[in-house]
């Protein structure tokens, strides 16, 4: 699970496996495999960035760490 910010400034935890795609124009949007569009704050390297994060702390056993900004955080 990723932390992402929408445009109102709400915090939203999004299932990282779930995202099929990133676009941004210009506002990112992150669409999920259900279809479901959720425009985001943060930059399509910043997303990319936490998904990678995610997957390596999944593929390694460490689980999710906690903090602002990183994967797992709430």
């Amino acid at each position: 699970m990723i932390e992402v910010t929408k445009l109102n400034g709400e915090k939203l935890i999004v299932n990282a496996d779930q995202i099929e795609s990133v676009e941004a124009q210009p506002d990112t949007a992150l669409v999920l495999n259900n279809g479901k569009r959720i425009v985001v704050r943060e930059k399509v390297p910043e997303i990319v960035r936490r998904v990678i994060e995610y997957q390596r702390n999944i593929r390694m056993g460490n689980g999710p760490r906690l903090g602002p900004g990183t994967a797992g955080s709430v």
